[in-house]
Parts: structure tokens; C-alpha cells; sequence
């Protein structure tokens, strides 16, 4: 089985590059895992207009709705800290490319988790992207 790995990448972040195991002495690698979760949404705006026969009617409010986008990814060191919160900080728009489709977005939301036992700059991280229409 060959399995092809998409690089996925906001702006000019790239999220694919491999992380090597801890050393023996606790140091952590560097690198760039690929987000253990990419969800791509869009929900249509659709109209129920309830009439009383003989059946209900239904009416599609906008031709284009904005696509979403969640992303879930680890962060290994501090220097990608400090990168993925200047992408944060700045809003976007960014260019966004993952295997299933590619937008310019913005970032909407942020969180980075760390966890008991695990580095201090090992975060996992949660992204919300929505799709640009200025």
C-alpha cells in the first residue's frame, strides 16, 4: 500500500515535515507534523417556507455560501509557537492548501492545548479558518 502524503500549509507555514523520536535525553525533535484532523465544511442557507397544501416549499437563500475549515495539529518547539502566533495574530487572509481543496481564509478562532507529562512546547492546537469574500 503507497500512501501519499499531502503538505499541508497556511500561508507560507508548511505542516509536513517529520519529527523525529525524543532523544534519550528528553530533547525534543524538530519538525512539522501533517494536522491529526483537517474538516472541511460549508452549509447552504436554505429557506422552509411552510405552507398549509400540499406540501411544504423549500428556497435557497444565497447562490455561494463560505467554506470552513478546522484544523488540528501539534506544535513541537517554541519557534513554531512564535510562528503559528504571528499567523494568528495577523488574521490572514492566507492561502490554505490541503489535498482536499485549496482558499484564501482567514484564521477565526485559535486554542493550543498542552497536557501533563508531555514538553512544555508540545501543544496541540486547534485552527478554524473561514473562507474569504472581501
Amino acid at each position: 500500500m503507497i500512501i501519499i502524503t499531502f503538505t499541508v500549509q497556511i500561508g507560507s507555514y508548511a505542516l509536513n515535515e517529520e519529527a523525529a523520536a525524543i532523544s534519550a535525553d528528553g530533547t525534543v525533535p524538530s519538525g512539522r507534523p501533517n494536522p491529526t484532523r483537517i474538516s472541511w465544511s460549508k452549509e447552504n442557507i436554505i429557506k422552509i417556507h411552510e405552507i398549509p397544501w400540499p406540501k411544504h416549499k423549500t428556497c435557497r437563500t444565497a447562490k455561494e455560501t463560505l467554506w470552513k475549515l478546522d484544523l488540528e495539529f501539534v506544535i513541537l518547539t517554541n519557534s513554531d509557537a512564535q510562528e503559528i502566533q504571528k499567523l494568528v495574530d495577523n488574521v490572514g487572509p492566507y492561502d490554505v492548501k490541503t489535498a482536499f481543496k485549496s482558499a484564501s481564509m482567514y484564521i477565526q478562532s485559535f486554542t493550543a492545548n498542552a497536557e501533563e507529562g508531555l514538553d512544555d512546547y508540545h501543544l496541540t492546537c486547534n485552527m478554524k479558518l473561514i473562507e474569504r469574500n472581501d
